[in-house]
């Protein structure tokens, strides 16, 4: 009988190590720079692959290369400031979509480096405009500013 109770609980004992085991390999999923995402999105069409690396422009503003930062960082923008997070949106996909009709590296734009310089601008320039905020005329400019 002891001998039943030891290996039912060496069992227990392997299956929780087997579930934490799968809990840290899930949650090491989405740290990096996730890799295994853009090997995942290669083969699939344009605009799926479009929002991850709208995503890494926006999280390599904080110096990151991870599209859940730019989610989680584009989440919080919208929060606090709806029409900031619309002319961030439209700053990374102009500046990204800008990169890839003239032909730059493709490695650079799915790291999302042309992204964040249009995302900034677009945000300094809805920072500094003196007409506030949903001011629609102002999205033509922050779209060719971003582009540029």
């Amino acid at each position: 009988m002891w001998i039943e109770t030891k290996t039912e609980m060496e069992e227990t004992s392997r299956s929780r190590a087997s579930f934490s085991r799968q809990v840290l390999d899930g949650v090491m999923l989405c740290t990096g720079d996730m890799e295994h995402l853009d090997k995942h999105i290669q083969d699939m069409s344009f605009v799926l692959q479009l929002p991850v690396w709208g995503l890494r422009g926006v999280a390599r503003v904080i110096l990151a290369n991870n599209p859940l930062s730019g989610a989680l960082i584009l989440a919080a923008l919208y929060w606090d400031s709806p029409w900031q997070g619309l002319l961030g949106t439209l700053g990374v996909l102009a500046s990204t979509l800008t990169a890839v009709i003239i032909g730059q590296d493709s490695a650079d734009v799915a790291g999302g480096l042309h992204g964040f310089n249009g995302m900034l601008v677009s945000l300094l320039m809805g920072v500094f405009s003196s007409a506030g905020d949903w001011y629609w005329w102002l999205l033509l400019p922050v779209i060719l500013g971003s582009a540029t």
